[in-house]
């Protein structure tokens, strides 16, 4: 199975790198893809792993998050996974993004692709508490949907917010930012809507 996942980034690097010179990308940038192609494809083929288990449960937490809205739509019901903007992760997770990070400086190739996975897997969890506070922020805030979604459009496009994001759910672990997010006032004190 490993030779046929190294296979397949292989023809997907080598098709990416064809199309970068086929879209007019500067010759120098293409030349330098193509010098350093296989140093992309081992470390794609190595961090695989982790890109899959992060890749499936985007797939099954958009999947889940639809079907809600959906299944709700037609009154059928679907099973209460409690309010996903005050989710935390378990704070014993902390010690092993610490551990993968000291992996990645081990000088063993093994053991440093075991941490890179690792601090995949453990910054996606990150990713997710980071959503959950600033979902729990725009709630609060009584934030439009529309700015909502192009807020998140921008997290996924802009690889510095999402860093942002994922330090977000990471420093929450010490901060706890949500207790420093008032409730706007959305009827008269003492109702609790």
């Amino acid at each position: 199975p490993w030779q046929l996942i190294g296979t397949y980034v292989a023809q997907s690097v080598g098709e990416n790198i064809n199309m970068y010179a086929q879209m007019g990308f500067p010759a120098e940038q293409v030349a330098i893809l193509k010098d350093n192609a296989r140093q992309i494809i081992f470390f794609l083929t190595n961090v695989f792993p982790a890109l899959v288990l992060v890749s499936i449960s985007s797939v099954v937490l958009i999947n889940l998050l639809a079907a809600r809205g959906l299944l709700a739509k037609q009154g059928i019901s679907f099973p209460a996974f409690g309010e996903l903007a005050l989710w935390k992760s378990p704070d014993h997770l902390v010690w092993l993004f610490i551990a993968a990070g000291m992996a990645t400086l081990v000088p063993l190739t093994a053991v440093r692709y075991v941490g890179i996975n690792l601090l995949v897997i453990c910054m996606f969890v990150y990713l997710l508490q980071g959503l959950a506070i600033i979902g729990f922020f725009f709630r609060v805030k009584q934030v439009p949907v529309y700015l909502r979604g192009l807020f998140y459009l921008l997290i996924f496009l802009q690889q510095y917010l999402m860093i942002l994001v994922v330090a977000l759910g990471l420093f929450d672990l010490w901060i706890d930012f949500r207790r420093f997010l008032t409730p706007a006032q959305s009827g008269p004190p003492g109702n609790d809507n």
